[in-house]
């Protein structure tokens, strides 16, 4: 499994990938 830090970094990009922003 990956990390917490590294799937939130991943969460995120993919996130911005469809647009999402906070």
């Amino acid at each position: 499994m990956l990390p917490q830090e590294e799937t939130l970094d991943i969460l995120m990009t993919f996130l911005h990938a469809h647009g999402y922003r906070k």
